[in-house]
């Protein structure tokens, strides 16, 4: 769902970005330029430094997994970072879960990921937004390459890609929920949950003011981070109760709905055994191509936007199936991405490693993943007065789903 961050999206001057970076005690650019791109959350920068003081950021700041290294004659040594500057959504937690995905992969994979050379969570610095200073990633971003790529191109792509996820989902994890550092040590330790789905800051002062004025970021999203898959369950369906409980839009739900959902959160209907024997994986959770760089041999150089990225149940590492997609809404470009998952799909096979998404799902943690889907949509584009046509059918599929689990 459309969310209204993009609006908040700021527009800086070169004066205001070299101020910040002279502020960050960074050398001086020889050209700052807007970056036009595929970004709902960010403003993005381009802040170009050369000759010698490139050479000491390149040298300092190389993304993991480039080739990117000072020259050894300066002078010809040239360095670009990208300024990645919020919008009004989930202070502090969106871009303090990006840095800190960024940094654990930086240390603890072989994953090609920009380098975090600067950052700050609050907007207490010269642009008066949070945001990111990153190393460039070479290459293109496949959306706009892949028209052009071969066939051998496209398979060695996805081919790099199963490499990726195989080696993310070989960590183990103890927790449901982003990643952050410690205040103290600087330690990558678990962090809120985040998805581009929540109540953001725009969008609650739009259609939660009035007598909904009272509710905040966190009593509409679940918070975390959690100590188990039934534990994250619990936390969606009791905002969702309470969105129900307090949005006039949503009334038609609190008779039937919201007492079941509140009665699965309470009570021993919840499968947790089930829910605890599926596992827990890191996923990006938004894997478009419109994220990922490559070469036009189809040579993967790089894994962009990890900010809603977190640690999820494995049948949660793609929630919308945008793993593989080129970006364009056509039966087309479904039909190819349909494609590539299959040949995604025997390259797993091959390996001998199985659809961890399938792991443990039982079809009563089906269920409940129905029942929060369908509800978190009912949540989302009632206060907003969309989709009036689908809201019966998406509350019968949810009713539908509680009565399967005998509530």
């Amino acid at each position: 769902m459309a969310s209204s961050v993009a609006k908040t999206l700021p527009v800086l001057s070169t004066n205001t970005i070299a101020t910040l970076i002279a502020d960050l005690a960074l050398p001086q650019p020889t050209a700052i330029e807007p970056l036009h791109a595929t970004a709902a959350f960010h403003s993005i920068y381009l802040v170009h430094f050369a000759g010698a003081e490139a050479a000491s950021i390149t040298s300092s700041s190389s993304p993991r997994g480039s080739s990117s290294s000072p020259n050894d004659d300066d002078e010809h040594v040239a360095a670009t970072l990208v300024l990645r500057v919020s919008g009004r959504d989930i202070p502090r937690v969106k871009t303090a879960n990006e840095v800190a995905v960024l940094r654990w992969l930086a240390a603890r994979t072989a994953i090609p990921v920009p380098a975090v050379v600067r950052f700050d969570v609050s907007t207490d610095n010269a642009l008066g937004r949070e945001f990111t200073l990153l190393t460039r990633v070479p290459g293109r971003s496949v959306d706009t390459l892949y028209a052009e790529l071969t066939e051998a191109a496209k398979v060695r792509l996805v081919a790099q890609l199963t490499d990726v996820l195989v080696e993310l989902n070989g960590h183990a994890w103890t927790h449901v929920g982003g990643l952050q550092l410690d205040d103290r040590s600087g330690d990558v330790v678990p962090g809120p949950v985040l998805e581009d789905t929540f109540w953001m800051e725009p969008d609650m002062e739009t259609y939660w003011g009035g007598e909904e004025e009272e509710e905040s970021l966190a009593t509409l999203n679940p918070t975390g981070p959690y100590e188990s898959h039934a534990e994250l369950v619990r936390a969606f369906l009791r905002v969702y109760a309470h969105a129900i409980d307090k949005h006039t839009s949503l009334a038609w739900l609190r008779d039937d709905l919201r007492p079941r959902l509140e009665a699965l959160a309470a009570g021993d209907t919840l499968p947790e055994a089930q829910l605890a024997a599926t596992r827990l994986v890191l996923a990006h959770k938004d894997l478009h191509f419109a994220n990922v760089m490559a070469a036009p041999d189809g040579t993967l150089t790089g894994i962009l936007d990890w900010e809603f990225a977190g640690v999820v149940p494995a049948l949660r590492w793609d929630p919308v199936r945008a793993f593989l997609w080129n970006g364009r809404r056509d039966e087309a470009s479904g039909a190819e991405k349909e494609r590539m998952r299959v040949i995604f799909e025997k390259m797993l096979e091959e390996r001998g490693i199985d659809k961890w998404w399938e792991q443990g799902v039982s079809d009563e943690v089906t269920d409940v993943w129905t029942v929060l889907r369908f509800t978190r949509a009912l949540v989302e584009v009632c206060p907003r007065g969309q989709r009036a046509e689908l809201v019966n059918g998406w509350r019968d599929e949810a009713m539908a789903a509680l009565t399967k689990l005998g509530v």
